[in-house]
């Protein structure tokens, strides 16, 4: 009996302690959860903006490196060379001007895409910059992308939600592999006529010398 007696004192301590225990884990295991679903979602948002991001500038890219290309997504055919379409073949001379529409078009799609699992996790301030930059025989186009998602509670001990700021990069190639060779090779072609043209304008140069030397 004494043993019994023993067993259920023992089991009844134990049976308190798990009470307790479970009192301050379940709540702390809880909160976990949740915050690892706020977080879950957040970088869900971010991979959204991500591709919505990348592929306007790719977009951009391949509209500005090649004019059929550009003519076809707009119009659904390609005009044949006769017809009098502008191929732009020194576009790589000029700037683009379209970078703002890029940027504004992009801002306004994070707009609509709202905020994935929590309605309050949407964008906020997104900004978005889109430069197209040549380089005579090369160009690129370059663009960052900017905002913020905040989450939908505050936890212990804070005054404001957790806000978490991102910031996007992408540079990407405004050209054909093709053009650009032909472009090196223009301008090797125009390095190398200079060199000869130095040559011929210094061996001018001794031959008139030793002239004037031999009347001297």
């Amino acid at each position: 009996m004494k043993i019994m007696n023993a067993v259920k004192e023992s089991f009844k301590k134990e049976k308190g302690s798990l009470i307790v225990e479970a009192t301050i884990v379940f709540p702390v295991m809880f909160l976990i959860v949740i915050f690892l679903i706020f977080l879950g979602n957040i970088y869900y948002q971010r991979s959204r903006a991500q591709a919505v991001f990348t592929n306007a500038v790719i977009e951009y890219a391949a509209r500005e490196s090649n004019p059929m290309l550009k003519q076809y997504m707009d119009s659904g055919s390609l005009g044949a060379v006769s017809t009098g379409n502008d191929f732009k073949p020194y576009r790589y001379l000029n700037f683009s001007s379209r970078g703002a529409e890029i940027g504004s078009n992009v801002e306004g799609e994070l707009g609509k895409m709202g905020g994935g699992l929590f309605s309050s996790m949407e964008y906020e301030n997104p900004s978005v910059s889109v430069k197209y930059k040549t380089y005579g025989i090369y160009a690129k186009a370059e663009a960052e992308m900017t905002y913020s998602i905040t989450m939908p509670v505050k936890l212990l001990g804070q005054s404001e939600a957790t806000k978490v700021d991102f910031e996007e990069y992408i540079e990407v190639p405004a050209m054909e592999g093709a053009e650009m060779v032909r472009n090196v090779n223009m301008i090797r072609d125009l390095v190398d006529r200079h060199e000869t043209a130095s040559n011929m304008a210094s061996k001018a140069g001794e031959f008139l010398g030793k002239f004037r030397a031999i009347m001297d």
